[in-house]
Parts: C-alpha cells; sequence; structure tokens
C-alpha cells in the first residue's frame, strides 16, 4: 500500500495506479497529463533523458491573456502612469489594432539606455499575440494645454531665447 501512495504523492494519474492494481504488471512508461491548459513555450525533456522532480521539463503558457513589455524613455516614465490607455498594432497588420492598458511600471532605469519598462496587459481571444513578437504602441495622455510654436519662431541671442507675439493689429 505504501508504493501505491507514494505514486499518488508522485502525480501518476489514478487511472495508472487502477491499471496497475487490477494487472499487478508495471508499465515501462506512464503518460501524465498537463494540470492546466495552455502552449508549451519551452521544452527541456528529451526521450529516454533522466529526471529528477526539481527539473522543468515543460514550460507550459495561458496565451489567452498576455503581457507586453514596452519600453519608454526616461523623460516619458513622470508622465506615464498605470491605467494609461495603450492602442497595439502589428507590423504585418497594421490596420488591425488592439486596446490595452499599463498595468505596471518597472521601478528600474536601465543605466546603458536610460529607458525604463512598463506592463500592459491585453486579453488575446485569437491568439494573434504570441511570445517575442514585436509591435508598435501608442500612449494616449492628455498632457492638458500648452502653447506650442515651431522651433525656427525662437531667436536665440546666445544669453536668452526670445520669441514675438503679436498681441494686437498691426497697421501693415
Amino acid at each position: 500500500m505504501t508504493a501505491l501512495e507514494r505514486l499518488k504523492l508522485w502525480g501518476v494519474p489514478q487511472s495508472e495506479i487502477d491499471r496497475l492494481k487490477k494487472s499487478g504488471k508495471a508499465k515501462r512508461s506512464v503518460t501524465f497529463d498537463s494540470p492546466v491548459d495552455g502552449f508549451i513555450v519551452n521544452k527541456t525533456a528529451i526521450r529516454g533523458m533522466y529526471i529528477t522532480p526539481e527539473m522543468e521539463l515543460y514550460h507550459i503558457a495561458d496565451l489567452s491573456r498576455i503581457w507586453i513589455i514596452v519600453t519608454l524613455y526616461e523623460y516619458d516614465v513622470a508622465v506615464i502612469s498605470v491605467g494609461d490607455e495603450a492602442e497595439i498594432q502589428l507590423p504585418y497588420d497594421p490596420e488591425k489594432s488592439f486596446k490595452g492598458k499599463i498595468s505596471y511600471i518597472y521601478p528600474e532605469i536601465e543605466l546603458e539606455t536610460r529607458t525604463a519598462k512598463a506592463r500592459i496587459e491585453l486579453d488575446n481571444p485569437d491568439q494573434k499575440l504570441k511570445p517575442g513578437m514585436f509591435s508598435n504602441i501608442s500612449l494616449k495622455k492628455n498632457l492638458g494645454e500648452a502653447i506650442v510654436i515651431p522651433d525656427d519662431a525662437v531667436i536665440d541671442t546666445g544669453t536668452r531665447k526670445i520669441v514675438f507675439v503679436k498681441t494686437g493689429s498691426f497697421p501693415f
């Protein structure tokens, strides 16, 4: 009985344990069903290899909801916040777009590139988005009202920058 209990603890399916009780003969191989649905995104198992309990043989991912990791310039980090809406487009199909929201902004700035990362969570019911894909992201943010002038309208004297503003009608 102890051996059968060990088989249960090791995750051997009940159908295999019942078959073993009935026949009294061990099989050379046992089929294990995954406890989760998803896609195999990494496989380290090789036929005939020796395995131990701590080894990861398969990495299974549920791709019905995905994360998109966005690279932000350092000066954009202060403006972007959790909950901001994002529009996602794939380079191979610019007509199709997806909507998502920023769910997390990573706390560190990469020293070499002076960039930060943010995560967008997105439903992926048709499995169009795959791990490792590139995408174009547009972040929509209302920055309020501001005065905007062209760069060439600024006169740089070296000590200060001057802009002429028309305040009324001139007799020209």
